[in-house]
Order: C-alpha cells, then sequence, then structure tokens
C-alpha cells in the first residue's frame, strides 16, 4: 500500500510541475500532439541495479525504486533522482518529562587500607650493678661431677630408642632426608620407619626389616637389600636402579614410578606388589 501512495505522489507532483504546459491561454501554433500525463507510465524495480540501460529506448522513462525508496528518470546524462519530498515541515512541541528513575543499588565496599608503619624501638634500659663474688669453687667435687655426667652421656647414647648402626633399632623413627651413603645397616629392624628423600647409596641394608617403612623419594641406587624385608613398603619414586634385591620380600610394596633399571630381582617376592609406571628396563627378574 505504501509503495501505491508513493507512486501516486510522485505522480500528483509531476502534474504540477507539468501545470505550465496545460494552463497556457496563448494560441498554439504548432500541431505536434500535447503529451498528456497518461503518457507517464511508472515502473518498478527492486534496486537501482534492477534499472535498465538508460540509452534512446528508454529516455525519460520514470521508474520507483523499491530499495531506496526513490524515483529515477532516464535523461540524457542517464539516471537521475526524482525528489517528490516536500519542504520540512515545523517541529513539533516538546514532550512531556518522564519520571524519575528507581535509585540505583548501593556500591560495594572499599577495600581496608594498607597498615601503618611499626613505631621505632625504645631505648635500651640501663645495665644492672655487678653482683658479689662468689665463693671459690670445689674443684675435687666439679671433677667428680664431670665423671659422672660423662657416665651418664654413655648410658645415654646406649639407651637410645634408635641406633643407627648394623643389628641396631629404629623401628617407626622419622629420620627423612637422612643422608648416609655406603654405611653398613645390615640386619637393623627399621619397620615402619620414615625415610623419606634419604640417601642411601650404596648402603648396606641386607638383611633388614623395612616392612612399612616409607621409602619414598629415597636414593637407594647400588644399594644392598638382599634378603631384605620391604613388604608394604612405600617406594613411591624410589631411585633403585644397580640395587641388589636378592631374595627380598617386596610383597603388597608400592613401587610406583620407582626406577629399577639394572636392579637384580633374582628370587624376590613380588606378590601383590604395585609396579605401575616402574622403571624395569634391563633389571634381572629371574624367579622373582
Amino acid at each position: 500500500m505504501n509503495k501505491i501512495h508513493a507512486v501516486l505522489f510522485a505522480l500528483m507532483m509531476l502534474t504540477v510541475s507539468l501545470a505550465g504546459c496545460f494552463g497556457n491561454d496563448d494560441p498554439v501554433e504548432d500541431e505536434t500532439p500535447v503529451e498528456t500525463l497518461d503518457d507517464w507510465q511508472v515502473h518498478f524495480a527492486s534496486s537501482a541495479a534492477d534499472l535498465p540501460t538508460c540509452d534512446s529506448a528508454t529516455d525519460g522513462r520514470l521508474y520507483y525504486v523499491d530499495a531506496d525508496s526513490e524515483f529515477q528518470v532516464c535523461t540524457s546524462s542517464g539516471w537521475d533522482v526524482i525528489d517528490v519530498s516536500g519542504p520540512a515541515g515545523q517541529d513539533g512541541a516538546d514532550g512531556t518529562s518522564g519520571t524519575n528513575g528507581v535509585d540505583g543499588t548501593n556500591g560495594l565496599d572499599g577495600t581496608n587500607g594498607t597498615n601503618g608503619l611499626d613505631g621505632t624501638n625504645g631505648t635500651n634500659g640501663v645495665d644492672g650493678t655487678d653482683g658479689q663474688d662468689g665463693d671459690d669453687a670445689d674443684m675435687a667435687y666439679v671433677a667428680s661431677l664431670e665423671v659422672r655426667i660423662a657416665s651418664l652421656e654413655s648410658d645415654l647414647v646406649n639407651a637410645t630408642t634408635c641406633q643407627v648402626v648394623a643389628f641396631g633399632k629404629c623401628a617407626n623413627e622419622v629420620l627423612s632426608q637422612w643422608s648416609s651413603s655406603a654405611a653398613d645397616y645390615s640386619g637393623m629392624s627399621l619397620v615402619g620407619i620414615d625415610l623419606r628423600g634419604a640417601t642411601l647409596r650404596y648402603a648396606d641394608l641386607s638383611n633388614a626389616d623395612l616392612s612399612y617403612a616409607d621409602l619414598t623419594n629415597a636414593d637407594l641406587a647400588h644399594a644392598d637389600l638382599s634378603n631384605a624385608d620391604l613388604s608394604y613398603a612405600d617406594l613411591t619414586d624410589a631411585d633403585l636402579h644397580y640395587a641388589n634385591l636378592t631374595d627380598a620380600n617386596l610383597r603388597h610394596a608400592d613401587l610406583t614410578n620407582a626406577d629399577l633399571s639394572y636392579a637384580n630381582l633374582t628370587d624376590a617376592n613380588l606378590g601383590s606388589a604395585d609396579l605401575k609406571r616402574a622403571d624395569l628396563s634391563n633389571a634381572n627378574l629371574y624367579d622373582a
């Protein structure tokens, strides 16, 4: 419907522009027929690209271009846009003001300020007065006390719960990060001992009881663990390359990610042991 109104409005404007041609009272001397309004046929084009070539065949032809909502006419200089818009109307009266909007919510609290600087230290107090001289010591009595102290220290060393010597006892002790390479710990009772990250390279742990021990990340490279009891021990990420584990009891031991490359596991008991991602390259597993 809007397109029809636009076409009718264009025709009306063309009629006004041609009013001078039809309203002349002078006698017509030229016998050439006057072109009437019915000869102005309005054609339709979807877009300017759909307009035909403007030449002698289409000269004077009027088209309504839908995409641009305008009229174009073919002239000697090509397609020209016909301005059919009237003069601008007067501005309308201002509308009434809208109602005020709702107040916004309060913003978040700011962050706390930084702490103030520490105060300066107070001045030192006055030194106290010297004490009175004591009585002369009984040197014979002092000598006897020294002998007694030495005897007690010797007894204390012998009575300690963890004697890190061959066939000593260190059950359930915490010796993580212990470092003692090439030491002799053969036959020691180390049940449940904590040796996480300990360095025991080349150590002699043959016949030692390391059941339930925590040897996570321990360095046991080249260590002698023959006949050792390592049942239920945690050897996760332990370094056991070139270690001697002949006849060792490794039942239920956790050897996840352990390095057992070139290790000797001849006749070792690996029942229910966890060997996920363990490196067993070139290891001797004869009868294991």
